[in-house]
């Protein structure tokens, strides 16, 4: 499977650059620029609105008791999108586009999380674990009177 991957590397820049010069010349280079720039703002744009929202989202589940699992999943896929949109090539915009759309993003993310779940590995309760130590007080507050 690695092996794959390796490839996918491998050719993926020649296959965004062939693309990209293929464009070029049915397009012209201007409108190749143009849409390179727009996607590489958008991809920023998506980056910048996506932190906050996903942070907003995460910390209200937390604080209803729920998991923050989707959540979490949701953001690491939309800042994907947006990293993707960054990096210049046809490809890549369309890998972005895969992400950013509801109805092949959901799909996608019960992919991942069934995937996730059948990888994860159940942690063992401490249970009756007790770890002995030793403890000290200390007090590195400056005395009141130095402040004022």
């Amino acid at each position: 499977m690695t092996r794959y991957w390796r490839l996918l590397l491998v050719t993926l820049p020649f296959v965004e650059i062939w693309l990209l010069i293929w464009a070029g010349r049915y397009l012209g280079a201007g409108t190749v620029l143009l849409s390179l720039v727009a996607a590489g703002l958008l991809g920023l744009t998506l980056i910048r609105t996506t932190g906050p929202r996903a942070l907003d989202a995460i910390q209200e589940r937390l604080l209803h008791g729920e998991s923050p699992g989707g959540e979490l999943l949701n953001a690491a896929m939309m800042l994907t999108a947006g990293a993707l949109l960054v990096v210049p090539g046809y490809l890549s915009d369309l890998a972005a586009l895969l992400l950013l759309l509801p109805w092949t993003r959901t799909p996608l993310r019960n992919r991942i999380l069934a995937i996730l779940i059948r990888h994860a590995k159940p942690i063992r309760p401490a249970g009756d674990m007790v770890i002995e130590g030793e403890g000290a007080r200390v007090d590195n507050d400056p005395p009141r009177s130095a402040i004022q």
